[in-house]
């Protein structure tokens, strides 16, 4: 029985033939573009053009047309968008790493899952989750911790927004708002590949989705999945949540 990647190559041999130079290839890690590397030269047997290969981070800088940066390089640019966004009141880099790393993280999910932020940092006072603080009841002013709450709140929502400026201005920024990037241009920008194929993929996020669903409209994209039945059937397999959630959004694969 031949393996997933084996099946792989055979099927991107019947679509393109030895010419694989303009097609891109979307895979989870290197390991993976080695063996497929490797079962293409043994189908072929002799010299041929090999597709492009990578990550789904480093296919969705070349659409977005920015650079991911370092852990070290993006608190830096958060900390200058902290101290834009807070003035005087910014803390100093040794106190502000003691929290930043997790808010970046954050601020990364949030983008990569095309989260709007006003409707994320609007105030708390809107959100109906949150009536059971006692707001609306009667009470003229808001508790000590309330106040706090609220001012935390609405200082993220303006050190994401600066942060998206700077990211905007240097050309660098967090995988999730890379994966922004790429996906509310994707419209606009010129592929530069006949086909991409996108081999492997598990749990896609909203972003890449949404790239992806673009190239499957314009006729570049083929999936192949690499499922079986045991996570597909069983609706209590969460990794089967997320490939069956892949498969209506962008189709079934070329390989079974």
């Amino acid at each position: 029985m031949s393996t997933f990647l084996d099946r792989t190559a055979e099927a991107l041999l019947a679509m393109h033939g030895k010419d694989l130079a303009n097609v891109a290839v979307i895979l989870p890690g290197q390991r993976a573009g080695a063996a497929l590397q490797r079962y293409l030269a043994q189908r072929i047997g002799s010299a041929f053009w090999s597709p492009q290969w990578m990550d789904m981070g480093s296919f969705l800088e070349r659409l977005s047309g920015v650079r991911q940066g370092g852990r070290a390089e993006l608190l830096l640019l958060m900390h200058e968008a902290h101290r834009r966004s807070t003035g005087s009141l910014a803390e100093p880099l040794d106190a502000f790493l003691q929290w930043a790393p997790t808010v970046l993280r954050d601020m990364s999910e949030v983008d990569m899952h095309l989260v709007g932020l006003d409707d994320l940092y609007r105030d708390l006072r809107d959100m109906e989750m949150l009536e059971s603080w006692s707001w609306n009841l009667g009470e003229e002013e808001l508790s000590v911790g309330q106040q706090r709450a609220l001012g935390h709140w609405r200082s993220t929502g303006d050190l994401h927004r600066t942060m998206h400026v700077l990211m905007e201005e240097r050309g660098v920024g967090t995988s999730g708002w890379v994966a922004r990037r790429a996906a509310q241009h994707i419209g606009t920008h010129t592929i530069p590949w006949d086909m991409v194929w996108c081999v492997g993929a598990n749990a896609l996020e909203p972003a890449s989705i949404v790239v992806l669903r673009h190239l499957r409209s314009s006729g570049r994209l083929q999936m192949a999945w690499d499922a079986d039945h045991y996570y597909l059937d069983q609706l209590d397999q969460e990794a089967g949540r997320y490939l069956r959630r892949g498969m209506e959004s962008l189709g079934t694969g070329v390989v079974p």
